[in-house]
């Protein structure tokens, strides 16, 4: 049912669908019946998008929790960045500050991203395709931007479930269409 938990939009067309219809119905009859009926729609709507909205899914909470990477990347705040990281992933880290040091960046996009989380709602793959423009060193690096796809191995923390990076692979293209 994830239609309904990650999604407003269902339950706003079918609402409007029902809208339409009883308004159509009050216009050729005049019948107060139809005014109560687009009241008890109008309530059953909201009442569906306010539910939906309350309701965090795994695979937004990882959607939330790479939106959060983005932003500190565009901000060039690598601590913020490296929170998101799993302290255990030296590895990774160190790829990280040391890609970083040499740039500056200006802008982050994420143009697409496919996010699977597994059943147990404990671990999700990211599979993102990503724009990043930057100052630096250009002599070395050859260009102002990098088309990047970056795939992403999460695992959600048992202590507070805050999901955070185990892994990650990135290739880099010199434009989106190259990806």
């Amino acid at each position: 049912m994830t239609w309904f938990t990650e999604n407003p939009l269902p339950p706003v067309v079918i609402g409007i669908v029902i809208e339409a219809a009883l308004v159509v119905g009050l216009a050729r009859t005049g019948k107060r019946a139809f005014l109560w009926g687009m009241i008890a729609t109008l309530a059953v709507v909201g009442a569906a998008v306010v539910t939906e909205r309350m309701i965090v899914t795994p695979r937004e909470a990882v959607t939330a929790t790479l939106e959060q990477m983005r932003a500190a990347l565009a901000k060039n705040d690598r601590a913020e960045l490296l929170t998101h990281i799993d302290p255990t992933s030296i590895t990774l880290r160190n790829k990280v500050q040391n890609d970083l040091a040499v740039i500056t960046v200006t802008e982050a996009k994420i143009n697409e991203s496919k996010v699977d989380v597994d059943p147990s709602g404990k671990f999700a793959k990211a599979d993102l395709k990503s724009v990043v423009h930057f100052e630096g060193n250009a002599a070395t690096l050859g260009h102002k931007f990098v088309a990047v796809r970056i795939n992403v191995d999460l695992q959600k923390r048992d202590s507070d479930g805050k999901w955070l990076v185990k892994d990650a692979t990135y290739e880099v293209a010199k434009s989106p269409g190259d990806l």
